[in-house]
């Protein structure tokens, strides 16, 4: 051992350590800084010491922060930035007059309804797929909702086409499961050549009315009115409103619509006062087992309250297998016997757009939202 080598012991196996430690709560921090500073030493730039290819040299709360290039990286020769500054602009839509009039160089969100327009003026839109998935939580706790019949009906009579073109007005790829695509086993990602499960893009009207009347409620008759939840948010909003339409036109049942700001609306979830819930996953890192144990019996993440002991013996096999390729067989049948199930409501998978001005190069996203500008170059403009 040597003072450049960092040592993990652990508990019990954990094939995907590495994965699990790329996650931003896992980043060094300088026990010095900390001691001398407490909580605190992330709120001035003396005091913000990190090990990238930048360092903090100015912070104005709630205004900006400045980076420059850290002559002490390890590879600072190839950082050719020599300085960055971030604004804070809590409004999309100033922030994209800011960017539009060339006050910024880019835009870390964009507001969605312009997305379409900005592409079609190739106005700098950037787009990265995220490792994550929108869908909505079904608690498979409580009756109706409890019969995998009732899950697929609902599932079915969603046109998902619509919402990500229309409603949502979002770069996503229309989802059947709740596991997202972006984890490659040699060469090929986990998701290739998965089943729809029957689902498909836009609505199967027939379908949904067919599994519903299987569950017992034919043409939709004395099924219960579905109280479909979700938390204060304007796209969210459309996005309910839009379901609800889809269900009560598509199925002949009734859709009461609610929301609340997130933090009592959360706590509902996480205790199940609920029947249909707006929610979603953005992995913590780049690794399917930030995805399975959403589904796993009593776990905290499983807010769906969806129960199978065949899947809970999968994931638990999976948890420890060090060979790459049966740990991606092991993920595959996972997720194939879970979503056969319908346990959420999969609308789409997520990515990323941010703008960036023709001049700016070497900017680079991850699949877990962060951008990068250890590469970055600005040319002439």
């Amino acid at each position: 051992m040597d003072d450049q080598t960092l040592e993990f012991t652990l508990k019990e196996s954990c094939p995907f350590f590495v994965d699990l430690v790329s996650m931003w709560v896992y980043f060094p921090v300088q026990e010095a800084t900390i001691e001398a500073n407490g909580d605190k030493w992330t709120t001035s730039a003396e005091s913000y010491i990190g090990n990238g290819p930048f360092k903090v040299t100015e912070m104005k709360e709630k205004e900006s922060f400045t980076l420059e290039k850290n002559e002490n990286y390890w590879d600072a020769e190839n950082v050719t930035l020599e300085k960055l500054t971030y604004r804070y602009i809590l409004d999309v839509a100033t922030a994209l007059t800011a960017y539009e009039n060339g006050e910024v160089d880019g835009v870390r969100t964009i507001p969605s309804s312009d997305i379409a327009r900005l592409k079609a003026d190739n106005a700098g839109v950037y787009t990265a797929p995220s490792y994550g998935t929108v869908y909505y939580d079904i608690n498979c706790s409580v009756e109706p909702y409890d019969d995998p019949l009732v899950r697929k009906a609902l599932n079915l009579a969603i046109d998902r086409e619509a919402l990500i073109n229309n409603v949502d007005q979002v770069d996503g790829k229309p989802a059947y499961s709740f596991y997202a695509p972006g984890y490659v086993v040699d060469g090929k990602d986990l998701t290739e050549g998965r089943p729809d499960f029957g689902l498909s893009s836009t609505a199967d009207v027939e379908g949904a009315k067919k599994a519903l009347a299987d569950a017992g409620y034919p043409d939709g008759e004395g099924f219960p009115t579905v109280q479909l939840s979700f938390y204060s948010d304007d796209n969210v909003k459309k996005i309910a409103e839009a379901i609800k339409e889809m269900w009560e036109q598509n199925l002949g049942i009734k859709v009461e619509v609610s929301s609340a700001d997130w933090a009592v609306f959360y706590d509902d979830v996480q205790n199940g006062n609920y029947e249909v819930a707006a929610m979603g996953w953005s992995a913590d890192y780049v690794n399917p087992m930030s995805f399975l144990p959403l589904l796993y019996t009593d776990d905290v993440t499983n807010n769906s309250f969806y129960s199978n002991p065949d899947y809970d013996a999968i994931v638990d096999q999976a948890k420890v297998e060090k060979d790459p390729a049966k740990f991606g067989e092991l993920v595959k049948q996972a997720d194939e016997l879970v979503s056969a199930d319908y346990p959420v409501l999969a609308l789409y998978y997520k990515s990323n757009n941010i703008l960036l001005k023709d001049y700016v190069e070497g900017v680079y996203m991850t699949s877990s939202s962060n951008i990068y500008f250890k590469n970055a170059k600005v040319l002439e403009k």
